[in-house]
């Protein structure tokens, strides 16, 4: 489980908030949060007294991390400066057309042509769909987006955000979040 990451992220990808300090009062207060890790600058938190009431872990038996511990169990913030980010690991798959289902199999150089000019459109050759890059369906194995959430040594497919976590981002942000599942 090492080094697998549950990441939430806006899907409005330039959202990044105005006042970072109330979104972690907001979320301390909801309990997702608990006390910083060193420095409160480093953006990085011990589960708070919620954790598992804010993140659904499933199975009958779940693994549920113990920030206590101290072995990388923690909640991080990220935040970029510079706009929106690629956010892949390397659970990143061939993602898929969100109409026809058409696999990009070369999407390393679409990747790299999205972050050379972000605005270009990509069309779909089975079916001519045009999108940007971030409207492709990554399924659940990365983001793009200008700040994330990474909940730490949660494995793919073991936990989910609660739609009560979902809904308190989105009314402190004004847009809907998702999540995705990132092994670094």
């Amino acid at each position: 489980m090492k080094n697998e990451q549950l990441v939430l992220t806006p899907v409005n990808i330039q959202y990044r908030p105005d006042n970072i300090p109330a979104l972690l009062d907001d979320l301390k207060q909801s309990g997702l949060i608990g006390a910083a890790i060193g420095d409160l600058s480093s953006y990085r938190f011990n589960f708070g007294e919620n954790f598992s009431d804010l993140i659904s872990f499933l199975g009958c038996s779940p693994s549920i991390p113990d920030s206590s511990k101290r072995d990388g169990s923690c909640i991080e913030f990220v935040f970029y400066d510079s706009g929106s980010q690629f956010l892949g690991g390397k659970n990143t798959t061939d993602p898929c057309c969100p109409e026809c289902k058409h696999q990009f199999k070369n999407w390393q150089q679409i990747l790299q042509t999205w972050q050379d000019n972000n605005n270009k459109l990509i069309t779909c050759p089975a079916c001519n769909h045009e999108t940007l890059i971030p409207g492709l369906n990554w399924r659940y194995r990365t983001a793009f987006a200008s700040c994330e959430i990474i909940i730490n040594e949660i494995s793919e497919g073991t936990a989910l955000p609660a739609d009560a976590l979902l809904q308190k981002l989105e009314n402190f942000s004004g847009c809907n979040w998702s999540y995705f599942y990132r092994q670094i």
